[in-house]
């Protein structure tokens, strides 16, 4: 087993182990930024029936908890057994018509070959009124490869998604360039530590309190984030 391999091996085990836990965001500058930014946005716009399409290992829900009325998760793969769909977000013929008031979908479309198939069929499952929250990265290293695609700017993700039919409500940017190079600093520290019950908890509050933040902060100071922003936030209403 290579490195990379090892590194992707224990990063999984760390989202697998925090999967219901808030202190998941705060891996990295990127995921902290990232839940700073979502969290307002979800608790705007999540409500009734809720799809998480591409649900990976449920991280995702713990964001969701206490707004929806009904959870269904969904990826192309079951990797932990917990999944409710099996399906691709590019073809969902399984789901009827107008079934969801909300559809989140995060770090997804980079992962699929048309993401602008996986759109229209968000925008065909959703109810008239019904909103999408889509996150996608521009600045991310090669991950879930080979099938890693795409990285999208604001601009593109708002065009994709006009394109598809939605009317555009809200838009926003997590993380910057400080925040990229962070990320990779502390997720080797988070993997090399992470297997081992004595030291993670040391190792994970060290890397909170003097990577995350301080990285967090500099690129507020510097507003890097317009620039370099290292993920996308749109939201979509179907009319």
């Amino acid at each position: 087993m290579g490195i990379l391999d090892l590194i992707t091996r224990q990063r999984n085990r760390f989202s697998e182990d925090l999967n219901s836990d808030r202190r998941y965001w705060s891996l990295s500058a990127i995921t902290l930024s990232y839940y700073y930014i979502i969290s307002p946005i979800i608790e705007k716009y999540v409500h009734g029936i809720t799809l998480d399409a591409g649900a990976g290992r449920l991280n995702g829900k713990m964001l969701l908890e206490g707004l929806f009325t009904e959870y269904v998760s969904m990826d192309i793969d079951n990797i932990n057994g917990k999944m409710q769909l099996v399906g691709d977000i590019q073809d969902m013929s399984a789901i009827s018509d107008n079934s969801f008031d909300t559809v989140y979908s995060a770090q997804v479309l980079e992962h699929v070959q048309r993401p602008w198939d996986g759109l229209s069929e968000v925008y065909r499952v959703l109810k008239p009124g019904g909103c999408a929250i889509i996150s996608v990265p521009l600045f991310n290293g090669l991950h879930s490869e080979p099938y890693d695609f795409y990285r999208f700017t604001p601009y593109g993700l708002r065009y994709l998604m006009a394109q598809a039919g939605f009317e555009i409500r809200c838009e926003a940017v997590a993380g910057g360039l400080f925040a990229f190079l962070e990320h990779i600093i502390s997720l080797l520290f988070i993997t090399i530590f992470w297997p081992i019950p004595c030291v993670r908890w040391l190792a994970y509050y060290f890397n909170k309190f003097i990577f995350v933040h301080p990285v967090i902060l500099l690129d507020k100071l510097t507003r890097s984030e317009r620039k370099f922003p290292a993920c996308i936030v749109v939201v979509g209403q179907k009319p």
